[in-house]
């Protein structure tokens, strides 16, 4: 079950920002450059292969799936998205759907730009993977008016500590570990400011780093870890900011053993939501309105209780 949610959450921490994976290289002119540059690194650090299900084809269909009976014909809804966690919520609010006559059909693709374009032609009537940077920049670049309606998911990130078992002692000159990959480090000390231990310049966002902390009352010393030192770095600070998944591999169990965790009102959770995206067209959908509906549901919210221990976060 470990091995399993880990590899769930290496493709959400490593392919949410949409600019890696195996046909994903040609995003880097719908990006900016530092932020393409971020997503490789995540993805050549974090990614080790293990369970992931994107296909190497172009489009796949989810075999896998259970057989989920439609009980009715009110019609189909098509989403589009490029793997877990996102496949499994997606199946589960199919199920709910079914019995009110609606067929999900969900596909999982590994060549984004194709995904794109087929919601811009109405194959999909939605898709689900992106976030905001990544929408807009994508919107800027090819002229057009993708929106969200409505955040899902993220990954939860968190304070961890070994050596403290709380957060009192966040006084002056505290240790706090930080991941030195840009996109991870921007969205830990994001977190940071939302907890009020640091502000940033004004709107950096997920671009910031270490010279854009603006104020630093509590004179905390940053320790920066990579995948290969953050266990050797949480041994030795005195917290830790971690993804989920990260802290997992470091032997932590995000349920039990985060201090302080996101939530979803969060600015460093909301800059990585994954978004239901549509076109402007799509917008006021009835199904994608019982899509939304369905994944909000409390069915959803007690699965990923039970499946992800902590590690995900939902949007009620």
């Amino acid at each position: 079950m470990k091995r399993k949610l880990i590899s769930m959450l290496f493709v959400m921490a490593a392919l949410v920002f949409t600019g890696c994976g195996n046909k994903g290289e040609n995003q880097s002119e719908v990006i900016s450059t530092e932020l393409a540059q971020a997503q490789e690194t995540s993805a050549d650090e974090e990614n080790t292969g293990d369970d992931i299900i994107i296909e190497e084809t172009q489009i796949s269909q989810e075999d896998s799936q259970p057989e989920i009976i439609v009980e009715g014909n009110n019609g189909t809804i098509s989403i589009g998205t490029i793997g877990s966690p996102y496949n499994e919520l997606l199946t589960q609010a199919k199920i709910i759907l079914a019995k009110e006559g609606w067929d999900v059909q969900i596909t999982t693709y590994s060549d984004y730009e194709q995904m794109n374009q087929e919601l811009l032609e109405g194959k999909l009537d939605g898709h689900l993977f992106a976030h905001q940077t990544y929408l807009d920049s994508y919107n800027d670049v090819n002229g057009t008016s993708f929106i969200s309606i409505a955040p899902v998911c993220f990954e939860k990130y968190g304070i961890y500590s070994v050596l403290n078992e709380d957060l009192t002692k966040i006084t002056a000159n505290v240790t706090v570990g930080i991941p030195q990959d840009n996109a991870r480090k921007a969205r830990a000390l994001l977190f940071l400011e939302d907890l009020g231990y640091i502000t940033l310049k004004e709107g950096v966002g997920l671009t910031a780093v270490l010279e854009d902390v603006a104020e630093n009352s509590k004179n905390i010393q940053f320790v920066e870890y990579t995948m290969d030192t953050a266990e050797a770095v949480l041994a030795e600070a005195d917290y830790c900011v971690m993804g989920a998944d990260q802290a997992i591999l470091a032997g932590l169990e995000p349920e039990k053993d985060v201090l302080k965790e996101e939530t979803a009102q969060m600015n460093s959770a909301q800059s990585m939501a994954a978004l239901l995206v549509t076109t402007q067209e799509n917008a006021e959908s009835e199904k994608l309105s019982l899509l939304i509906e369905a994944l909000r549901s409390e069915t959803v919210q007690k699965y990923v209780e039970d499946t992800y221990k902590g590690a995900l976060g939902l949007y009620e």
